[in-house]
């Protein structure tokens, strides 16, 4: 259906346009997307007129119901406290009418004292970035709309406007891009990357494996507009990896989307960005290593049995595949043993041996070796986080109720978890004191001080350590930012031993409240 929004911007082009220089295949992807813009809003208008209408017809019309005045023991009879309840079930498909009697008993229920009101928090793992630099002028949706108190119009003075106002996907669009796409693709014989040097569309028609074109018109259901089902043109491929590309280019496909930092080593990492860089390996053992490895020769075509002195030349019978093949395990992992190499590349061990020796010099890894021996780092120390837990049970001298408390004994020094929340910059979360200030709480904590700073919010998601409350003189925990692999994140350590089921507490220091702390 076509949206509310304003139209997006037509694909014809503009009378005052330089047919000078507008190139052919240019001009032919606007006369395709032209035609398919026209036949699809021409189809659209009958396709809704004729999917409204069908709402109102029915094959069968029911019965006619009885109606029934307050006076209904007749036809609901009751026993006691017992009543019963007559139901009719209309099938549209059939016309026929099932008829029976529902029996209802009131319950008696005690009184009970609803819990006192709280905000929801999305547990996490890890910290996350809250949302880009500019999106504190964005609102997703009216916080506390249902509460009187709040004063949301003040609060929305500080955005622009909501958040689905802007990021809007034409669906009617993209499916009238996506046919366009079809057919440059397979009628006029035009690249994904000649489709995206036009600049006709919003969005590239693969930019990663989850995003693009593609990958957005596969995320709901498909129009039955008859341009789209013609059965001459095939489909667009829908896979991300194209069918003639070599293992390293499938394998780098995925790296980019990867983060190979130590805190994150996942796909699709928030908080580092959507796309890092795919460093390869290098090569840290010469051929002549390999050769001295004391490993039994794995067949009589073992590399060890030739002489490195005379080398043959490269494999010259070897086909194109079997090159593209053996260069793609090679870049990925340089340091396999031919042996093994022989194995992926269903090729002979010596001649893997051959290969790699023209393909990897020795001095060169000599000369990269000598470059890292001086760069060498002092190996991690992981910590075990130490198991706490918190109560869901009213605690009478807690102002808000809710702490953290130790499951087992824990003595100082040990870690008692990572404070996680929402990354922010400072100079963006400006519109979170209003919240705090109607809440009554606070869970920011700082990460870097002063106006280009950043902190971590837990109001809205976070874990455990959210829960430890306030204390001036009884604090049995402690505070430590810390930069973990190139990230700075808050530690909580026990500063004095604690014993099971004691509650933990922290600090939150003369800034948090103001300069004026309360007493304990």
């Amino acid at each position: 259906m076509e949206s509310d929004t304003e139209q997006s911007v037509s694909p014809f082009p503009t009378d005052d346009f330089d047919d000078d220089i507008w190139p052919q295949r240019h001009e032919t992807a606007y006369r395709v997307y032209e035609n398919l813009w026209q036949d699809f809003y021409d189809w659209e208008e009958g396709y809704c007129v004729d999917a409204l209408s069908g709402l109102t017809s029915l094959r069968y019309r029911p019965p006619d119901l009885p109606k029934f005045s307050d006076e209904t023991s007749d036809y609901f009879p009751t026993h006691d406290e017992v009543q019963y309840f007559r139901v009719e079930d209309f099938n549209t498909r059939t016309g026929r009418v099932t008829r029976s009697t529902l029996a209802a008993e009131p319950q008696r229920q005690p009184k009970w004292v609803a819990y006192p009101r709280y905000n929801t928090c999305t547990s996490a793992s890890r910290n996350v970035p809250a949302a880009p630099v500019n999106a504190h002028l964005r609102i997703h949706f009216i916080p506390f709309s249902d509460d009187e108190t709040f004063d949301y119009e003040a609060h929305l003075k500080d955005f622009e406007d909501f958040k689905w106002q802007n990021d809007f996907i034409d669906p009617d669009l993209e499916v009238i891009q996506l046919e366009t796409a079809r057919r440059l693709f397979y009628t006029h014989n035009f690249t994904f990357s000649d489709i995206d040097k036009l600049s006709l569309f919003k969005f590239q028609m693969r930019g990663a494996s989850n995003r693009g074109l593609i990958w957005y018109n596969t995320q709901r259901d498909v129009l039955p507009w008859p341009a789209m089902h013609r059965e001459e043109i095939p489909q667009l491929p829908i896979t991300f990896i194209e069918s003639n590309a070599d293992l390293l280019q499938v394998v780098m496909k995925d790296m980019t989307a990867f983060c190979p930092r130590l805190n994150c080593l996942h796909t699709f990492c928030q908080l580092h960005g959507s796309s890092n860089p795919a460093i390869l390996p290098k090569a840290t053992h010469t051929n002549e290593e390999m050769r001295n490895d004391r490993k039994d020769p794995c067949s009589n075509s073992c590399f060890k049995s030739i002489d490195p002195d005379n080398l043959p030349p490269e494999n010259e019978d070897w086909e194109v595949q079997d090159y593209h093949l053996f260069n793609s395990v090679i870049q990925l992992a340089p340091d396999t043993l031919p042996c093994d190499l022989a194995v992926i590349c269903q090729k002979p061990c010596y001649q893997m041996y051959i290969q790699r020796a023209h393909t990897i010099q020795d001095d060169e890894v000599l000369q990269a070796k000598g470059k890292e021996s001086g760069n060498k780092k002092p190996p991690f120390e992981f910590l075990e986080e130490q198991e706490f837990e918190w109560t869901m049970e009213l605690d009478p001298e807690s102002k808000h109720g809710l702490g953290a408390f130790a499951v087992k004994d824990i003595k100082a020094g040990d870690l008692v978890g990572e404070y996680i929340g929402e990354f922010f910059y400072s100079q963006h979360c400006d519109y979170l004191q209003m919240l705090q200030h109607h809440t009554g709480s606070n869970y920011i904590f700082d990460l870097v001080k002063g106006e280009n700073g950043t902190v971590l919010d837990s109001a809205y998601l976070g874990n455990e350590t959210r829960y430890l409350n306030h204390s001036t003189n009884h604090s049995n925990c402690g505070a430590e930012v810390l930069q973990v692999n190139g990230d700075r994140r808050i530690a909580l350590v026990a500063r004095i031993d604690i014993k099971a089921d004691e509650e933990l507490f922290l600090d939150y220091g003369r800034d948090y409240w103001g300069g004026n702390p309360p007493e304990d």
